[in-house]
């Protein structure tokens, strides 16, 4: 099961919403229950964990993932040489999770502190399409990065934004001058608060 499956089904418990009818579509990605239609969601608990960070912002860069993914799309970050910049992969961090099944690595909410920790730190946040991505069928496009970027208030960074995911955030391509600003990150981070978590009725 992907991480999507999990943070779905953690948000539903916190409202107190009765599993029913539980689809995924990883491409897109959406999620469903009980017939209605969800985008991609963070569990609410996650709101209350990152308040705990520190937010210094003593990185510039920051990316923690596979860089060898198939195609090229991901060739830069064998070559990244800006300085102040961290670029790690499964085998040298433990930021993420070594198999697809996050059960018994994460917080029982699975929010993943080490990670998380490190990425409130940076003021920018390489997010490149998922290994998935197919540039010719522009299908995987998305990234968790992306979200996770704008929920600790780091600014994306990707040549490959989804047109419909990603439209109306506010991030930079690799090509840009990169300007830490940050009434672009709470901006950011209030269209997420929004959109990306489940809000029912008190």
């Amino acid at each position: 099961m992907t991480i999507q499956h999990y943070l779905f089904e953690r948000a539903l418990k916190e409202e107190g919403i009765e599993k029913k009818g539980f689809v995924l579509k990883h491409d897109i990605p959406a999620n469903y229950n009980n017939g209605k239609k969800y985008p991609f969601v963070f569990p609410k608990s996650f709101l209350k964990e990152v308040q705990k960070l520190d937010y210094s912002k003593k990185t510039d860069y920051f990316f923690a993932g596979t860089v060898n993914c198939k195609g090229n799309h991901r060739e830069y970050l064998k070559k990244w040489n800006k300085p102040n910049s961290l670029i790690t992969t499964p085998r040298e961090n433990k930021f993420i999770h070594p198999t697809n099944d996050p059960t018994g690595y994460y917080s029982d909410n699975f929010f993943n502190i080490n990670y998380f920790q490190q990425l409130a730190n940076t003021k920018f946040a390489l997010a490149p399409g998922g290994c998935s991505y197919d540039v010719k069928r522009d299908h995987f496009a998305w990234t968790y990065r992306f979200w996770e970027a704008v929920l600790v208030k780091a600014i994306p960074i990707t040549n490959e934004p989804d047109k419909n995911l990603h439209l109306g955030y506010k991030f930079y391509s690799l090509d840009e001058k990169h300007i830490y600003r940050k009434d672009w990150t709470e901006y950011n981070f209030n269209k997420l608060k929004k959109e990306n978590f489940i809000w029912t009725e008190d």
